[in-house]
């Protein structure tokens, strides 16, 4: 007969060796109703906020406008801080447009009358009036966000899209308030099987791309499955 245990999760389960606790585990701010949260959960933290477009400082020689997309704004991948789309090809009622996220990394360019630019952020744009100029441009600016943290999500838009960290004991956030909790950040040897996901990580390859992501931070992967 099968033995059926009903002690709770412990963090030895996953948790076998940190190389530093004081440098590694970080007291955060859990977003209410996450969940009930077992030890082992892998979280994100909330770094990106609302998104919002104006033209770029100084204005423009072109009267055209850029408008974010009504649903989706942000995309998978976004950062806080501003976008730069400004123009380096000129064409009459049209334009060719490049795009750099708020680190300065070029992530595409955009021509007007094409698809929409869907990369981190998504946009169209249309020509009104006088032509735009070589320099003419907008500034897409997403605000920091909580700095929060929930289950890790691939599909989030608000940085949960990468795991920063696993939780250290056990907290139910199920509730209508945030609760306070500690992480562990990298540099540690862990046990794949003992982690804990989020119901948008719900399959072998979703968790194995998460376990990859978190090797990123430090973490050693003792066992897969």
């Amino acid at each position: 007969m099968a033995v059926v245990s009903n002690y709770p999760k412990l963090s030895a389960d996953w948790l076998r060796h940190e190389k530093d606790a004081r440098l590694h585990r970080k007291q955060v701010t859990i977003l209410a109703a996450t969940g009930n949260l077992a030890t082992g959960a892998v979280l994100g933290q909330i770094l990106a906020g609302a998104a919002t477009s104006a033209a770029k400082a100084g204005g423009n020689t072109g009267g055209g406008s850029l408008t974010l997309d009504a649903t989706t704004p942000k995309l998978v991948g976004v950062k806080a801080g501003v976008y730069k789309v400004r123009a380096i090809g000129l064409a009459a009622n049209g334009g060719i447009f490049s795009v750099h996220d708020p680190d300065e990394i070029y992530i595409g360019n955009y021509t007007i009358g094409g698809p929409d630019f869907a990369n981190q952020i998504k946009f169209a744009m249309a020509d009104s009036g006088t032509d735009f100029a070589v320099g003419d441009g907008f500034d897409i600016t997403v605000a920091a966000g909580s700095g929060k943290w929930a289950y890790y999500d691939p599909t989030a838009v608000n940085g949960c899209a990468v795991p920063r960290g696993i939780l250290l004991d056990a907290r139910d956030v199920s509730g209508g308030a945030d609760v306070a909790g500690v992480v562990v950040t990298g540099e540690a040897e862990i046990v794949a099987i003992g982690l804990a996901w989020g119901a948008a990580v719900d399959d072998a390859d979703k968790k194995s791309a998460g376990v990859a992501l978190l090797a990123k931070l430090g973490f050693q992967t003792r066992q897969l499955s």
